[in-house]
């Protein structure tokens, strides 16, 4: 499938698509991928989400009943880390997220913790980058000290923002 330019993935944009082979999404720019925008799609191969430029993603769920074998996300540019539990990828037999550009921010530990740094291959570290802020644009995330990027607003607690105020 080539979208093209697309203001975004909406709900529901593959509902009863099953049984497919490969499915591409690739060379595009897709917006925003909307909430439910893979609810309906079953039986796939593969999913394949190559080379494109993400600008946010409110929900990226793929589930058991979508029964997608194989999901390779390679080479995108991803505007934005998406916020802790937006992505949800279980049932999948093969997980590969290689090659792609996101922002090094307050985020970026969420998305290292998360689904998607957690992929099968084990090389998500080596193999993903930094897209901003400049001074680490095009760094491996292996070679990026995520230890020094401050961890966004949203991860804090009252528990441990009480725990950082007695000095804990």
């Amino acid at each position: 499938l080539a979208f093209m330019d697309l203001p975004s993935l909406r709900p529901y944009t593959f509902r009863g698509m099953s049984h497919v082979h490969t499915l591409a999404l690739q060379e595009s720019d897709l917006g925003i991928i909307r909430i439910a925008a893979f609810d309906g799609l079953a039986y796939v191969d593969n999913l394949n989400i190559f080379n494109n430029k993400i600008d946010a993603v409110q929900e990226l769920n793929i589930g058991y009943n979508n029964s997608i074998r194989v999901l390779r996300l390679h080479g995108n540019h991803l505007l934005e880390v998406p916020a802790p539990g937006v992505v949800t990828i279980e049932g999948v037999d093969v997980l590969s997220v290689k090659n792609n550009h996101f922002p090094c921010d307050c985020r970026v530990h969420s998305l290292i913790e998360g689904p998607l740094g957690n992929a099968s291959t084990g090389d998500f570290l080596t193999t993903n980058y930094c897209i901003s802020p400049l001074e680490v644009h095009g760094h491996a995330l292996a070679d990026v000290n995520i230890d020094e990027i401050g961890r966004c607003h949203e991860h804090v607690t009252k528990g441990n923002l009480d725990s950082s105020k007695n000095g804990v």
